[in-house]
């Protein structure tokens, strides 16, 4: 289940954890979808301060990438976020494909 929103200023609260976010322009608007395999706080600053619109972030803490890149996989399926229009990408060197049936994206 994600957490939040919550302003992108509270991104450190997240942590130096394995996990999924979702960025928003007013809380309720997913606009990108991402994952981090290693510090999802740094990684929701990272790419929180490329876009100018966003203002908040919702986050679900993992297991494992693997986990992590599942949930990605969904969630961006789900959301079709506007400002990442490509596929998750498996972590290294893992060989994981989308859990989702007949989604050749990995």
């Amino acid at each position: 289940m994600l957490l939040g929103p919550y302003p992108i200023e509270r991104a450190t609260g997240a942590g130096k954890r394995i996990g999924v976010f979702v960025l928003c322009s007013d809380g309720t608007s997913p606009r990108y979808v991402g994952r981090s395999d290693r510090d999802i706080g740094h990684e929701i600053r990272r790419v929180g301060h490329v876009f100018p619109e966003i203002r908040d972030f919702l986050f679900e803490i993992t297991d494992s990438a693997e986990d992590a890149f599942k949930l990605e996989c969904r969630l961006w399926h789900e959301i079709r976020p506007p400002l990442r229009r490509t596929h998750p990408v498996a972590p290294a060197p893992s060989e994981s494909r989308c859990p989702l049936n007949g989604c050749a994206g990995h």
